[in-house]
């Protein structure tokens, strides 16, 4: 919540956060580093075989 401005997180009377959805996405579009999920690959391991040394 360090991102989010002081004061903009306001809670009701129950302890709700109502607003809080539209501050994380106000928080995605100007930060979406944040929020990212990178790209998965297929690995695939070498079937648990240690791999081979470099030649110097």
């Amino acid at each position: 919540m360090a991102l989010l401005p002081k004061g903009a997180l306001k809670l009701d009377d129950a302890g709700n956060a109502p607003d809080l959805s539209e501050q994380i996405e106000a928080l995605r579009k100007s930060d979406g580093y944040l929020f990212d999920q990178g790209t998965k690959s297929n690995y695939t391991p070498a079937g648990g075989e240690p791999g081979t040394p470099d030649s110097a």
